[in-house]
């Protein structure tokens, strides 16, 4: 949950400065925080299963 909060900021800091906010901008910085977490979460579970493979061994 902090890590969307961290992106959902992050994305309003990007595409705030460009244009005023209207729900094009809002959706657009929506779409970029769902994108940065769904990529921060498959990486952390790529680095788990990497640690855990390696555990094995």
């Amino acid at each position: 949950m902090r890590n969307l909060m961290v992106a959902l900021l992050f994305s309003g800091v990007v595409v705030a400065p460009t244009r005023p906010a209207d729900l094009g901008t809002i959706i657009a910085g929506a779409a970029f925080a769902a994108l940065l977490t769904i990529l921060y979460h498959a990486a952390d579970l790529l680095i788990a299963n990497r640690q855990r493979m390696q555990g094995l061994y």
